[in-house]
């Protein structure tokens, strides 16, 4: 059986927020973000562990993004 090829992300914008930034002003501001870029950009989440209610809290507030889970291949 052959392997799927592995999906590949382009990262167009990378930005690192402050340090204890609540989650609700960082959903906030990525929302801000987004509407700023060009094009149709697309969030990607960290969709392993704690990442998950995360990415809740962005489907929540009407963003669609797309969840991977992020592990150490050996």
């Amino acid at each position: 059986m052959t392997p799927r090829p592995r999906p590949v992300f382009q990262v167009g914008h990378l930005e690192r927020l402050p340090l204890g930034m609540r989650y609700t002003a960082v959903v906030d501001h990525v929302g801000r973000r987004l509407a700023q870029l060009p094009g149709r950009p697309e969030l990607v989440i960290d969709f392993t562990g704690v990442g998950r209610p995360i990415f809740d809290m962005f489907v929540y507030s009407g963003i669609t993004p797309t969840g991977v889970v992020i592990t150490e291949s050996c």
